[in-house]
């Protein structure tokens, strides 16, 4: 199945909000559109002479190059965000417009009258221009696969770099969107548009950030072939690490959502007739916060990552799992446990200690898993205080969070 158009319609959307956000001129906005239907027929066509996705192939071009280049990926057959500038002015190609590397070398094999250039053709797999990964390899779905180079939404060889340039670009459009899209004389439908698209980007970023945590990349090749890797090699742990930073930027941390909040109260959906029967007409913004941070964490926490990094740590993986989650309990309640945590906040910590809880019950989990989310509950539980302290700090709201807790932790333990 192909949903290239849909994934288009989205990443041209964004786009156009961000151009706009940035000042760009009409003709600048068409560009990006005529570049994104350029990149759907090829795409297409693609599949006409028999090419299938290679969600891999955006890992082999640099930052650089998508900065000052003309190439975003190097298959037409990818599923890439769209290349947007990353300062105001600065000219980029948006969208793949001709083939890539892999394109050609696949056409070459799939078409060659010639059976005995075969051999020759397949031995130049290696060669990192020419990396392939299909829907079959690819790291979008929790708990399946290893590798997140093989992934939708991305671009760069350095994805958790440009994630985290992605989110801030797109927090300093969404500051700017009542300036372009609060048109007098108009319904706040543009402007409602325009953020749920941004704010999905963004979502999108911190989910393929999310995806180098517990990540091993899978190199294919035979025994002795010229330029082969070696299988499995873990994600560096500071790359790890770095991914925890877009996540706390993106979804986690408590300006995570700050970057919309001056015109929260304009979101109004436009009524078209009778359209508005069964739904809610507020934009439902902690709704929307919450199914973000939970489908992020279904990964970090999913069982298959948690023993695929524990197995990394026999081939060269240097993250422990209990690290691992000593560090992401740090992100989800270090900055402001023991203050005024926000209400996205507040909904992440008892959800994330929930699950914490239902770890080390659960015969899924490896027992180092079990043991890793036990230290963390003991993290929070040494932060909130025990029962018989006072709680002398903040507002009720934040005292009845804390104490919200406690009373998980104790039910816990019995």
């Amino acid at each position: 199945m192909c949903n290239f158009a849909e994934h288009l319609q989205m990443e041209t959307l964004s786009g156009v909000a961000a151009l706009q956000a940035q000042g760009a001129t009409t003709v600048e906005m068409n560009e990006l559109i005529r570049q994104s239907l350029h990149y759907l027929v090829i795409h297409e066509i693609g599949h006409t002479l028999g090419l299938m996705h290679n969600m891999r192939a955006t890992s082999t071009i640099s930052l650089d190059d998508l900065a000052n280049g003309e190439t975003v990926t190097g298959s037409i057959m990818d599923y890439p965000a769209l290349n947007l500038p990353m300062q105001d002015g600065a000219s980029v190609q948006y969208s793949q417009e001709v083939p890539g590397p892999y394109d050609i070398w696949a056409i070459s094999y799939g078409y060659t009258p010639d059976a005995d250039a075969l051999p020759a053709l397949l031995e130049q797999s290696t060669d990192p221009a020419l990396a392939f990964g299909n829907d079959a390899d690819d790291l979008r779905s929790p708990g399946r696969h290893s590798d997140p180079r093989v992934m939708i939404n991305d671009l760069s060889s350095d994805p958790v770099t440009w994630a985290g340039q992605r989110v801030e670009l797109i927090n300093d459009t969404l500051r700017t969107l009542p300036e372009n899209f609060e048109i007098e004389g108009e319904t706040y439908q543009p402007l409602l548009t325009s953020y749920l698209v941004l704010s999905g980007q963004r979502f999108g970023a911190a989910n393929v950030a999310s995806r180098h945590i517990g990540g091993i990349y899978n190199n294919r090749s035979v025994v002795g072939q010229p330029g082969a890797e070696t299988p499995f090699i873990p994600v560096p742990r500071d790359t790890q690490e770095q991914a925890l930073d877009v996540l706390d930027a993106a979804l986690f941390g408590p300006d995570a959502f700050a970057a919309e909040e001056a015109y929260l109260d304009h979101l109004q959906r436009q009524r078209r007739f009778f359209d508005h029967f069964g739904s809610d007409e507020d934009p439902a913004l902690h709704e929307r916060a919450f199914n973000q941070q939970r489908a992020v964490m279904a990964h970090l926490l999913h069982p298959n990552m948690l023993e695929r990094m524990n197995d990394a740590r026999q081939y060269g993986g240097e993250y422990p799992v209990a690290d691992y989650l000593q560090d992401l309990t740090q992100v989800v309640y270090a900055a402001d446990i023991r203050g005024e945590p926000n209400t996205y906040r507040q909904n992440l910590q008892v959800e994330y200690l929930r699950q914490l809880i239902s770890i080390v019950g659960n015969g899924d989990y490896s027992p180092v898993a079990r043991s890793a989310a036990l230290a963390a509950i003991n993290d929070v539980k040494g932060w909130v205080g025990p029962d018989w302290m006072p709680d002398l700090m903040g507002s009720r709201e934040a005292k009845a969070h804390r104490a919200h807790l406690r009373t998980l932790i104790n039910a816990f333990e019995g």
